[in-house]
């Protein structure tokens, strides 16, 4: 059982519990117990978000590249697609078969002796657990006992597809010749898998991985479906992602305070605290903008320091806040959403707009208060080329269907670590003008909302099953429409293909505020070649603005793509296709969801569309 992974592979499309296809068979991949890693990665607030783990890789060393991940077969059934005879690989045959090649029929009439392809179909459930298809009892469903009598020959079963209509359920036969019953696959379309045919030990479920034992199983009686074994609801990676910053530089980047100034500023914190009952559980709940009153009292800190950045002192403060609160300095910080918090964290250093240079990430902004074009500074308030970054990708484990219950990358609980990786690269940041996205809500957001409500209910009610970290609120779906338009163009000029470019929204909807970072990175530690922050040179910013509005105003599908109302899963997105705003699935972060290019473009309630941003900006300038 021979096959290769790359090491980024293992963290987000082949992590444990994923099925691998591998030289026509298939594999899954065994929990990180039984894995022998023996590099280290260091990303402290990475590790202190799943509860102080450690993060190991694979050595990208020449030593390192015989070693591999445990996997076992799955599934076992196999099909020889010349005589169409079904056969079990069992775990035995395996053994046996040390060089791991793919299983030949060993039907004495099939003369050519063909590879066997494994079957399509497994069952899985919304708790995560996986089973094999019990094909001898699929062929058995409907069948009497007078039928079926006692047949036990697992051996004789044969696998068709054929007809017209050959990829159709009712074409494909599981037929055992021992006693004549015959079954198609037509229920397989039916909402839950038969308790029969997915092994549930007197369950509904299986209650196991395919790689435990008997002795393994969990007590669960959640429903079994059955799916192709590539579908997307079979394997979903819980993945975080972090930029490695300095935290001690993200509360003080921009106030130089001595320890004296800073003792002050804790101390008249420590004060409001106590003055102020429902603060505890305002910060926990990451709310960033302060009701007025509760502001007053923070610009009392400034006025006591004599100090002009009055927003520089609130940020420092809440920062401050945050942190006694949490306690992040005694231990670990287990949130419900990780990812956001990641995100919050690297906003609060990208969105004060200063030049930072740390070991691994550096970012300059160039001003554009001095820059002519108005379309320029009307649409964002500074562009910054972040020439270092590196991004650490952390395995925090994995779900299955509408991910009810999320299965850990060690089953035992044993294990202190998880599958990781470190990529270094570089990108450009994008902070939207928050004036003008005021105005433009100001003047339009009622009718904004109501256009968008069907859209937000959609997203709030994906997002009770599968969290995939939208903010529902039209600010952030302007961003997220953004940044997907700004990767198709990017991909023309800076030398890298669309897969390789990457998102992460930064949105704070009650401030109107948002930033944009597109960048891409590589597991070389030299990182990638400069052809992606070069296009943020201040001679090149206009062009990208302009080919941003030009981009957004016409779509090569329209006018369907523009007058598509409800679109994606469960009508997520409206006026999004593939042609405009639709990018690689390992590109977005937020799995293609939330996407609206009417909010950018749209031309108001007289054409029955929402004032879109751009679409405002030029109405300003006109």
């Amino acid at each position: 059982m021979n096959g290769e992974i790359r090491r980024a592979q293992l963290v987000q499309t082949f992590g444990v519990g994923a099925i691998v296809d591998a030289s026509g068979e298939t594999f899954i991949v065994k929990d990180t117990k039984l894995w022998k890693v023996d590099e280290k990665i260091s990303c402290e607030r990475l590790s202190r978000l799943i509860g102080n783990k450690r993060l190991r890789t694979f050595s990208s060393s020449a030593k390192s590249k015989d070693k591999g991940v445990p996997v076992d077969r799955f599934p076992r059934w196999y099909y020889c697609p010349s005589c169409n005879l079904m056969r079990f690989i069992s775990k035995q045959e395996d053994y046996r078969n040390e060089k791991g090649a793919c299983p030949r029929c060993e039907n004495p009439v099939c003369k050519n002796k063909p590879e066997m392809i494994p079957m399509r179909f497994v069952a899985y459930c919304n708790n995560g657990h996986l089973a094999e298809i019990n094909w001898h009892a699929w062929a058995h469903l409907n069948a009497s006992k007078a039928e079926e009598g006692q047949c036990r020959d697992k051996d004789s079963l044969s696998f068709t597809s054929g007809g017209r209509a050959g990829g159709d359920f009712l074409e494909m036969r599981v037929t055992c010749k021992s006693c004549g019953c015959s079954e198609n696959l037509s229920a397989i379309q039916r909402q839950f898998a038969n308790p029969s045919v997915v092994d549930g030990y007197g369950n509904k479920c299986c209650g196991k991985q395919p790689w435990q034992s008997f002795d393994e199983r969990d007590a669960c009686n959640e429903e079994m479906k059955i799916e192709p074994r590539g579908s997307s609801s079979i394997h979903r990676a819980l993945v975080l992602s972090a930029l490695d910053i300095e935290q001690e530089n993200v509360a003080n980047v921009s106030l130089k305070l001595t320890a004296e100034e800073m003792q002050r500023i804790e101390k008249k914190c420590d004060k409001i605290i106590e003055k102020n009952e429902g603060l505890k559980q305002l910060l926990l709940e990451r709310v960033v903008d302060f009701d007025e009153d509760l502001e007053e009292q923070f610009l009392e800190v400034a006025d006591l320091l004599e100090i002009d950045d009055t927003d520089a002192v609130l940020t420092y403060a809440f920062d401050y806040l945050k942190g006694q609160l949490q306690q992040k300095n005694t231990s670990s910080i287990l949130v419900d959403d990780p990812q956001l918090t990641l995100l919050d964290e690297e906003y609060q250093l990208l969105g004060r707009g200063v030049d930072v240079d740390q070991k691994h990430f550096k970012i300059f902004f160039n001003s554009l208060l001095d820059c002519k074009d108005l379309l320029l500074n009307k649409i964002f308030s500074r562009i910054g080329q972040v020439k270092r970054l590196r991004e650490v990708r952390a395995f925090n484990g994995f779900v299955r269907g509408e991910g009810k219950t999320s299965i850990s990358p060690d089953l035992s609980g044993s294990q202190n670590w998880v599958p990781a990786l470190e990529a270094f690269g570089e990108g450009i940041y994008l902070e939207l003008n928050q004036e003008t996205i005021s105005s433009w809500l100001s003047c339009h957001g009622s009718e904004i909302h109501s256009t968008l409500q069907s859209q937000l209910d959609a997203i709030k009610n994906l997002q009770q099953r599968v969290k995939v970290g939208i903010k529902e609120d039209p600010v952030f779906l302007l961003a997220h429409t953004m940044a997907h338009i700004l990767i198709k163009d990017l991909t023309f000029r800076s030398g890298y293909s669309s897969s390789a470019l990457r998102e992460r929204i930064f949105c704070e909807p009650l401030q109107h505020r948002a930033g944009i970072l597109i960048y891409t990175t590589d597991t070389d530690t030299e990182g990638t070649l400069g052809g992606l922050v070069d296009q943020a040179r201040p001679d090149l910013q206009s062009l990208l603005v302009r080919n941003l509005v030009s981009l957004t105003r016409w779509c090569s599908a329209d006018p369907v793509c523009r007058e598509t109302l409800e679109s994606g899963f469960q009508g997520v997105n409206q006026a999004a296709c593939h042609c405009c705003s639709l990018v690689a699935e390992t590109s977005c972060g937020h799995q293609n969801a939330g996407l609206n290019r009417l909010l950018l473009s749209g031309m108001g309630k007289d054409y029955d569309e929402p004032m879109g941003f751009l679409t405002y900006v030029e109405g300003l300038l006109a």
